[in-house]
């Protein structure tokens, strides 16, 4: 409402005082850069701007639908909403609707339905839908857009990820996904596998600005980094389904808020001779129910859920993704997605389902009240794909050269 306004107030500026400006067809040739809020605003002046000015993006680590960033699973983020909102108040003049909605979240664990119009009018996928396109001056249309995520980034994770490419692809442009270890609270690698993701953009803009034919070629449409140091990512021609299947059996968990009760820890699979790769959306049909057969159903349990890996040997586990967890709040039958995820698995690692009754690292305060003993079971399904899987080889100038098979 007032921040795209004052973006494409900056391109127009630009397009009146700088005559060394390019254009094709009569019309600006523009890309931007950025992450976090960096991607946000383009994906801003990509929805709002009548002009369709931009003719690529690269957003980096980026929002698709703010009410799953900070109320999936109709669970309040707590450590995410505090922080953002204190940022947003050093500097004054934060929207009062925000604070509102924060104290309202800190003392309810809920967020009003004014407050999720909000976060949902501010976000690429409700222009994906169509649904502001009657309060906005402009509409989405076709564009080149490469995006860089981090599956371990518990703000903006690679399900977000996911839903953007799936939203723009749709639309006929260019569009790929690349995830790297770097993010909102993650670690510093800025690679999937050994492709640099700064030369891959300016290799982009050349090509999509500059008109260089096959400039960002090399670029794979998919690519998923693995481990927690550059070095190793493989390529797909497209998402990976989450279509291995797993049991889960009925599972007695006591939810509650600040609980340091040791997570649920059930078995999926075991991994064979030769290893596999876990990268993509896994997804979940579960069930909750009161721990006693056929008590009363009280209460406002919540369990937070997570896939593990207890390497070889090991007598603990370790989430996949550092603090990734999908909360599930009350009683019934649930259909959801669980965090996206990308980890090179070893001969006889166990893949492993962690049903925790509280998360205070994310969730600090957005747990059951009062204690909830409740049972979990379902099924969930993995993206499990063969450890031989091509990455990518670049040569000693940095450039790739060829495929080749992924380090062990």
């Amino acid at each position: 409402d007032f921040e795209g306004k004052d973006l494409l107030q900056i391109i127009d500026w630009a397009e009146a005082n700088l005559p060394y400006l390019a254009y094709k067809n009569n019309n600006l040739l523009l890309g931007a850069i950025g992450g976090s809020y960096g991607g946000g605003y383009q994906h801003l002046i990509y929805a709002i701007d009548p002009m369709h000015r931009l003719d690529a993006i690269a957003p980096e680590i980026t929002w698709n639908d703010l009410r799953y960033s900070l109320y999936s699973g109709n669970v309040f983020k707590s450590y995410w909403a505090t922080l953002l909102s204190a940022v947003g108040n050093s500097g004054g003049g934060q929207d009062d609707i925000v604070n509102t909605e924060l104290a309202r979240g800190l003392s309810t664990n809920n967020i009003s339905e004014e407050g999720l119009a909000l976060l949902y009018r501010n976000s690429l996928a409700s222009h994906c839908a169509g649904e502001n396109d009657s309060t906005a001056d402009g509409h989405l249309s076709k564009i080149d857009a490469l995006y860089w995520q981090s599956a371990r980034d518990t703000l903006f994770n690679m399900n977000d990820l996911v839903n953007n490419v799936k939203c723009v692809s749709a639309l006929g442009g260019d569009v790929r996904m690349l995830t790297k270890i770097n993010g909102h609270d993650s670690g510093t690698g800025e690679a999937c596998g050994a492709l640099d993701k700064t030369q891959s953009i300016v290799d982009w803009y050349d090509e999509k600005l500059k008109g260089i034919t096959a400039k960002a070629s090399y670029i794979p449409k998919f690519c998923f980094t693995l481990g927690e140091t550059d070095g190793d990512g493989v390529v797909t021609s497209a998402v990976p389904k989450a279509e291995a299947s797993f049991q889960v059996p009925a599972t007695s968990v006591v939810a509650q808020q600040g609980s340091v009760q040791p997570a649920a820890s059930i078995v999926l699979s075991k991994i064979a001779a030769g290893g596999a790769i876990l990268a993509g959306v896994p997804k979940m049909q579960l069930s909750i129910s009161d721990a006693t057969p056929g008590a009363l159903e009280a209460g406002d349990p919540i369990v937070f859920i997570g896939i593990a890996v207890r390497k070889a040997g090991a007598t603990a586990d370790t989430l996949s993704m550092a603090n990734q967890v999908r909360p599930v709040r009350g009683y019934g039958d649930f259909d959801i997605e669980l965090t996206g995820l990308n980890v090179r698995l070893a001969e006889n690692d166990e893949v492993r389902l962690l049903i925790y009754p509280a998360f205070n690292m994310r969730y600090p305060t957005s747990g059951s009240k009062p204690a909830a003993p409740v049972s979990v079971e379902g099924m969930v399904q993995l993206p499990l794909l063969p450890a031989t899987l091509a990455g990518w080889a670049w040569s000693s100038r940095g450039r790739p050269t060829n495929l080749a098979p992924a380090p062990r």
